[in-house]
């Protein structure tokens, strides 16, 4: 591996480079096949040249150069180190860790300089005294971490947890609380994986501890799983890709409980030709001798908006830039990820999503908020807003449109002879009346057989303005 560090501490982005990129739209974490072990890859096509990797934050940046040619089947594997303030290091010189325990065992931990955190790492093999898996989990993992700072300074300490043994992947919800749980408000950091075999399911938590001078101070680290309380918890979390397939990259991942996704999304569409991915519901079950408290199939994915360079059919659709990502809140009562950028190299539409979820025991809801500022002509092909994608097992036949005072329009979608996979079939039906206007996808037929619980998918539409160039607003 290839390390580039700059500065004394604190922010780290990975990256790990997999030149072998596949596209797919069926929906699952299912891996692609990976051909004969036994055969050793060619080179593969030439995909970039003279790679360089800048990040910034704030005043701070750092840079990774990767002369000549990079392929298709070529890897390589950087780490970049942010230092947030000059005296960062400081809080790793004087302040000490003096307790650090779950389930009143000490959790061994040590400095790694790759984070310039200290790193304490739950081993695979611990025993909790509860049941993880696919199931109602209404216990913690409690964590104990006890720290003095010797010094006159107040510090923020760096602080990893390294998971091995999760007792539920799908839906974590890391908290720093005070010693008799009461939620703080610090921000955690959670990145996870479940894609790859030799790492197994692991997740970090990354948060920076305040610590008043010359004092001790204790925090409960409390990891939600299933339910908080009463009601099933809400989570969002960057998903490593990592193992899925050639796939690299993340997704963001959110969740109701811990019984499957509910809402993912691949803004920088790296695997998937899609901004959304998973789309599941909540609490489902196949028939009445379904399993309980597992995934569900609700169909697959979409885009907040899908548009064109030009009028030609042949186009790919314009990819996401310059994309910034800020998890405002992970959970467990209530979720908040915001993407900030544009479509297109030259900047033809600016954009701000806002995707939140929140606990509840009834129905998933997604709520997204849209701006978009279009800064030249771009095209739509077959849709535009709120795309919903093509999937190859699942199909809704059946559409009702409506809004504030009930169904205004009900749509059985034709099928069967004179029409083949990928027509378009308009509904030509005008969205009217006050809002709440929504559409109902109110029947499903799945062409494969699955144990999942089927839902069904609907979208409420809120609010919708326009602002025009000439001053006009509708």
């Amino acid at each position: 591996p290839k390390h580039a560090k700059q500065g004394k501490h604190h922010r780290h982005y990975h990256h790990h480079h997999h030149h072998q990129k596949e596209r797919h739209g069926d929906g699952g974490h299912k891996p692609h096949s990976k051909g004969d072990p036994k055969k050793e890859p060619g080179p593969g096509k030439v995909l970039l040249e003279d790679v360089s990797i800048l990040i910034n934050f704030k005043d701070w940046s750092a840079k990774k150069q990767f002369p000549g040619s990079l392929t298709e089947n070529s890897t390589d594997e950087l780490t970049l180190s942010c230092a947030l303030d000059e005296d960062s290091r400081k809080a790793i010189d004087e302040v000490k860790v003096t307790s650090f325990t779950i389930q009143e065992w000490e959790v061994p931990r040590e400095y790694e300089d790759r984070f310039l955190s200290v790193v304490g790492t739950l081993p695979r093999d611990f025993k909790r005294t509860f049941q993880g898996g696919n199931t109602d989990i209404r216990d913690y993992d409690d964590y104990t971490i006890k720290l003095t700072n010797e010094s006159k300074d107040a510090v923020y300490y760096p602080f990893i947890i390294l998971t091995k043994n999760p007792a539920n992947i799908t839906g974590m919800v890391p908290i720093v609380c005070r010693p008799g749980g009461t939620p703080t408000g610090i921000p955690i950091q959670v990145s996870k994986n479940w894609h790859d075999k030799k790492l197994g399911h692991y997740a970090y938590y990354f948060a920076l501890l305040p610590i008043p001078g010359e004092s001790d101070v204790e925090y409960l680290i409390r990891t939600v799983y299933g339910f908080y309380y009463d009601i099933p918890s809400a989570s969002a979390a960057q998903l490593s890709l990592v193992g899925y397939g050639n796939a690299s990259g993340r997704w963001e991942q959110m969740a109701i409980g811990c019984f499957g996704e509910t809402f993912c999304m691949d803004p920088e569409m790296g695997i998937a030709p899609h901004t959304i991915t998973d789309v599941r519901g909540l609490m489902l079950r196949n028939g009445i001798d379904g399993r309980k408290w597992s995934w569900t199939d609700c169909g697959w994915g979409g885009d907040t908006l899908k548009v064109f360079p030009t009028a030609e059919t042949s186009e790919e659709p314009l990819l996401i830039t310059e994309l910034k990502t800020a998890y405002m809140s992970h959970g467990p009562c209530f979720t908040n990820i915001i993407h900030e950028g544009y479509y297109g190299t030259a900047k033809q539409v600016g954009f701000t999503v806002q995707t939140r979820t929140l606990r509840t025991d009834d129905l998933c809801r997604t709520f997204l908020s849209m701006t978009y500022t279009f800064n030249d002509t771009v095209y739509l092909q077959d849709m535009g807003y709120l795309h919903n994608s093509k999937n190859a097992k699942y199909a809704t036949p059946a559409v009702a449109l409506g809004n504030f005072n009930g169904v205004f329009a009900d749509k059985i979608l034709p099928g069967g002879e004179g029409f083949t996979k990928g027509d378009i079939v308009e509904a030509d039906v005008p969205m009217i009346g006050e809002a709440p206007l929504w559409i109902s996808f109110y029947k499903n037929e799945r062409f494969q057989a699955a144990a999942l619980g089927p839902g069904t998918k609907h979208v409420i539409i809120r609010k919708f303005n326009i602002a025009t160039a000439g001053g006009g607003k509708y």
